[in-house]
C-alpha cells in the first residue's frame, strides 16, 4: 500500500498589520468606524473581553475618548459609543447640510471644482449607509444646488454641453465636473522650465537655460497678429485719427506700444520728418504759433548765409519762408537795438478732440507772463476771459 504526500511550494507572504481605525467624536464618522471595528476587533472570537476593551480604549480619540459608561467592560462601553454617537437624525441633517451649505465658486478652479464633487459624492455616499437611497427626485434637487454653486464661465460651459430640453442627470454633471476641472488642472500647470544640470568634459556642473517662445500681442487695431505699424487698417486713418487713437488707446506715442507710455519708453527712434520724440506716423505738418508772433522774423539755423548790422537798425537775409526754423529774433525799426531769442517746439493738448497740436514758442527768460495768440488759444479750445493790464514788449514798446 503505497501513500503519496503533496507539498506546497507557495511561499508564504508576509502583509502589514492592518492599523486600528481611530473615531475621533465627528458624527458622519462614526458608521464606517463601527463597522471596521466590529470586522476587525469584536467579531474575533480568539481575543478575549479585556483585550477588546483596550482595543477599543486605543480606538479612541479626543471628545469620544472622554466618553464614559456605566462598567469598565467592552460591552458597556461600545454601548455607551452606540447610543451616543448613533443618532441617525443628526447624521442626515449632517450629511443633507454638507449639500446645501457648500459654498459657492467664484472663480475657475480646479481645485474647487474638486472638493465640491468630492463633497457631494460624500454626501450621498454618506446618506446612502443610513439607508436612504437616491432617486429621481433627490438627484433632480441635488443636481440644481450643484449647479447654483457654480462660478459663471463653468455654468455657462455646462450649458453649452446639453443638447436637449430634458432635464440632465446628477450622474452626468458629475462627471462633467470632473472632466471640467481636469482641463483646468492641465492648463494650468506650470509651464516654466526648469534649468537642468549637465556636467562638462571636467565633470563640473554646467546649466542651461531654455528661453520660451515669445509671446505676440495682438494688433490693438485690428486684433490681428501683427505690430500695429504694420496694419494697413491703421495706415489707412489721417494723422489726426491716429495720435486720437494711440491716446484713448493709451499707446506709447512713441513706438506705438500698449505696454507703457512714452515717459517710460526704452526705443532710442525719434520721428523722421522732425526728430522729436513721437512716431513718424503721428507727425502733423499743421501750422505752428511762430507763424501768427507779431514783430518776429524766422531765420535759418545756421547763420552763415545771413547779414546782420546792428548798427544801422536792419538786417537783410537771403532765408526763404519755407526753411527750417532753428531761432527767432525781433528788431524795431529806426534803433540800433536788437535781440536775439531762443524757441522751442511744443506739443499742446487740444481739448475739443484730445489730439495734439505743433506750435513753436519763445523762451524769454525775462518774462513775466506765457502768452500766446488768439487764434492758437481757440484752436485748443481754451477757456478765455477778459482782463485789462499792461504787457511791455519787446524793445520796450508797451502794450493795454
Amino acid at each position: 500500500m503505497q501513500s503519496s504526500v503533496s507539498f506546497s511550494n507557495t511561499p508564504t507572504i508576509k502583509l502589514p498589520e492592518i492599523p486600528l481605525p481611530k473615531f475621533s467624536g465627528r458624527y458622519e464618522e462614526w458608521k464606517n468606524f463601527k463597522l471596521q471595528f466590529n470586522n476587525l476587533i469584536t467579531s474575533n472570537s480568539q481575543l478575549s473581553q479585556e483585550q477588546k476593551l483596550h482595543y477599543l480604549n486605543s480606538s479612541l480619540t479626543g471628545p469620544a475618548k472622554d466618553l464614559q459608561s456605566i462598567d469598565d467592560t467592552f460591552d458597556s462601553l461600545f454601548k455607551a459609543l452606540t447610543y451616543r454617537f448613533e443618532n441617525k437624525r443628526l447624521l442626515v441633517e449632517f450629511h443633507i447640510n454638507e449639500i446645501l451649505e457648500a459654498g459657492k465658486l467664484t472663480t475657475e478652479s480646479a481645485k474647487d471644482l474638486r472638493n465640491l464633487t468630492d463633497n457631494i459624492k460624500k454626501s450621498i455616499r454618506g446618506l446612502k449607509v443610513l439607508e436612504y437611497n437616491r432617486n429621481s427626485l433627490s438627484d433632480v434637487l441635488i443636481l440644481n444646488i450643484v449647479i447654483c454653486k457654480l462660478d459663471k464661465q463653468s455654468w455657462q460651459y455646462y450649458e453649452s454641453s446639453l443638447s436637449s430640453n430634458e432635464v440632465p442627470k446628477l450622474d452626468d454633471l458629475i462627471s462633467f465636473l470632473e472632466k471640467r476641472a481636469q482641463i483646468l488642472e492641465n492648463i494650468n500647470k506650470n509651464a516654466t522650465v526648469k534649468p537642468k544640470p549637465f556636467l562638462d568634459r571636467y565633470g563640473k556642473p554646467k546649466t542651461f537655460f531654455v528661453k520660451p517662445n515669445k509671446v505676440e500681442r495682438p494688433c490693438a487695431m485690428c486684433k490681428l497678429n501683427h505690430p500695429i505699424f504694420k496694419c494697413e487698417a491703421f495706415m489707412k486713418l489721417t494723422v489726426d485719427q491716429r495720435n486720437q487713437f494711440a491716446i484713448r488707446n493709451k499707446l506709447c506715442l512713441n513706438c506705438l506700444s500698449d505696454q507703457h507710455f512714452i515717459k517710460f519708453c526704452n526705443s532710442k527712434s525719434t520721428c523722421k520728418e522732425c526728430g522729436c520724440r513721437h512716431n513718424t506716423l503721428l507727425h502733423r505738418n499743421g501750422n505752428t504759433v511762430h507763424r501768427n508772433l507779431p514783430n518776429a522774423v524766422s531765420v535759418k539755423k545756421a547763420a552763415s548765409s545771413q547779414e546782420l548790422n546792428p548798427n544801422a537798425g536792419e538786417f537783410r537775409s537771403n532765408v526763404s519762408p519755407q526753411d527750417n526754423i532753428g531761432h527767432s529774433f525781433s528788431c524795431i525799426d529806426k534803433t540800433n537795438k536788437c535781440t536775439v531769442l531762443p524757441t522751442i517746439k511744443v506739443w499742446m493738448l487740444n481739448h475739443f478732440n484730445d489730439s495734439f497740436l505743433q506750435a513753436r514758442g519763445i523762451l524769454d527768460s525775462g518774462s513775466d507772463q506765457d502768452l500766446m495768440t488768439a487764434d492758437f488759444a481757440n484752436r485748443l479750445g481754451l477757456p478765455q476771459e477778459k482782463t485789462n493790464f499792461a504787457v511791455s514788449g519787446l524793445g520796450g514798446n508797451e502794450l493795454k
